[in-house]
């Protein structure tokens, strides 16, 4: 199964919800109790650790927790109960005598659940004092006693039943696979490569450009803004492994002497071929990392290039690529335009977009720091829910599944919404960290790098070829000649590949008012704009 259906599962899951009927009536003032623990656990995310697959887990555990606590309320979800049905029998919540006022013991259990999933999950996270201090202070604001770890619901307590939904789901984490107990710690998986040493003198070696190298930093602050060890380690090569949702039956495929766990399998990555030109796996590979380039080349504000950003000018691709042939033809990197032939009209109110003209630059920039995060991100799961909470409230959607049926309740919506929308997310980072884990490919950074010091692979009658070398490109990708600056730079430089991309950040003066800008870089140099 292809890596574009994962994706078409994961968007079909989000699409019941967030694009259901809307009204123009005004935003709603209130949040369910399910939001307020929501917004508390992207909160505990922007204070942790960046670690997407981690975080996606989270997201669904909290989620999971809040939706079995309004499966104890609800007659008709008694019987799919996540917990009791596919993760541990024994967690049985049936004999919780429901009290008179349902909706309060709810709100409270809701908030005891999810109170201890977030102090669990995050006691390691370097600003824990700063998200414990949050989950106090909204346990307060409905005066619950947040040092109430009763499990004893059968007397009727709504925080008991809370607790014993988070300690069931607790429980359970510590054996899904992901090695919580060891703060999700590499368990078998080591890098194939040695590091490259960024920004330094020391030779750059790699065995094999086709396996993941980790990088070697001077200074290394995480996405989240938290000082890490400058010598970087795999995000959870081993993911595959922890227990999904809905997937089953995974392969189960061995390398390097270690097995890993793979859903949805894409077939492999196309590899570099360093002795044979005419190799069209090797060949899609280099225009692949040549793609790579061509759009570092947008990353400047100041080459006059502008796009509507608005409906009307991005969406509408059409038909997404299915062959080597298809990606070629579809992301035709020599344009200067966006992708996409736009939407005439809005179908809600059917009249026509109004154009936002803004620097291709600084669009392409923008997108690109949104995605990388940091500082004080929530990481990509957590902003997808993100999104999902501004639709709602922004936007005022009619809170009906699929657009049908009657209305449901802010809280009903928001803890069937979240619920779906995590479990989507969680499986979908299984899924693709096992086919990272297993392909273990390497980044843009080493094989450009790799590839740029190698030569040039478009003629033998040039100097500086090489069968694994990149395909000159006028006015991308060339050959250094006496005339070049980077040549009266440094005479060594004579017949190296220079590329014409995003300059690096040592161009960058003051990160708060320069940019490096787009120039000729030598390929050996070049860094991702993240």
């Amino acid at each position: 199964m292809s890596l574009k259906y994962i994706f078409l599962i994961f968007y079909c899951f989000i699409l019941q919800f967030s694009f259901a009927q809307t009204t123009n009536n005004a935003a709603i003032p209130n949040h369910s109790i399910a939001r307020l623990w929501n917004e508390e656990m992207l909160n505990a995310i922007k204070n942790d650790f960046a670690r997407p697959p981690v975080h996606a887990r989270n997201l669904f555990h909290l989620s999971l927790a809040m939706y079995e606590v309004w499966a104890v309320f609800d007659p008709e979800a008694k019987n799919n109960l996540y917990i009791k049905n596919k993760i541990i029998k024994s967690c049985n919540f049936d004999s919780y005598p429901i009290p008179y006022d349902k909706e309060a013991a709810m709100q409270e259990a809701i908030s005891f659940a999810a109170a201890r999933i977030i102090e669990k999950r995050f006691i390691t996270s370097p600003k824990y004092s700063k998200t414990r201090l949050s989950v106090e202070k909204l346990m307060k604001k409905f005066n619950y006693d947040v040092n109430n770890y009763q499990l004893d619901f059968s007397t009727g307590s709504a925080a008991a039943l809370g607790n014993a939904i988070a300690d069931c789901i607790i429980g359970f984490g510590l054996r899904d696979g992901a090695n919580e107990a060891k703060d999700y710690a590499i368990q078998e998986y080591k890098p194939f490569n040695p590091p490259m040493y960024k920004d330094s003198n020391i030779q750059y070696i790699i065995h094999d450009p086709n396996r993941w190298q980790p990088l070697k930093l001077p200074v290394a602050i995480d996405q989240n803004g938290n000082p890490i060890p400058p010598l970087q380690k795999f995000q959870s090569p081993e993911w595959g492994r922890v227990t999904p949702f809905a997937m089953t039956n995974p392969k189960k495929l061995m390398r390097d002497n270690i097995e890993f766990w793979m859903y949805h399998d894409p077939g492999p990555v196309p590899k570099l071929d360093t002795v044979n030109v005419n190799n069209p796996e090797s060949d899609f590979y280099k225009w692949n990392m040549e793609l790579v380039i061509a759009y570092g080349a947008h990353l400047s504000p100041d080459d006059g290039v502008t796009w509507d950003i608005s409906p009307n000018g991005i969406g509408n691709v059409g038909e997404l690529p299915e062959s080597q042939k298809d990606y070629k033809k579809f992301f035709e990197h020599q344009t200067s335009e966006s992708l996409g032939k736009g939407y005439k009209v809005n179908p809600t109110t059917g009249k026509s977009y109004e154009p936002q003209i803004a620097n291709r630059g600084d669009f392409t920039r923008i997108i690109a720091q949104f995605w990388a995060d940091g500082p004080n991100t929530e990481t990509p799961p957590g902003h997808w829910f993100t999104i999902l909470n501004k639709n709602v409230t922004d936007k005022l959607t009619v809170r009906k599944f699929s657009g049908k049926g009657k209305e449901l309740s802010l809280l009903e919506w928001d803890i069937k919404s979240y619920f779906t929308l995590g479990a989507a997310l969680h499986d979908a980072a299984i899924a693709a960290w096992g086919i990272k884990g297993y392909y273990d490919s390497g980044r843009p950074i080493s094989a450009i790098r790799y590839m740029g010091a190698l030569g040039q692979c478009s003629d033998p009658k040039l100097p500086h070829y090489h069968p694994g070398g990149l395909h000159l490109v006028p006015g991308l990708i060339e050959l250094i000649d006496k005339n070049d600056s980077l040549y009266k730079v440094d005479p060594k430089n004579l017949n190296k590949i220079k590329v014409w991309s995003w300059r690096g950040h040592k161009y960058i003066e003051d990160f708060v008012k320069s940019t490096a800008g787009v120039g000729w870089i030598l390929a050996e140099e070049w860094e991702p704009f993240q």
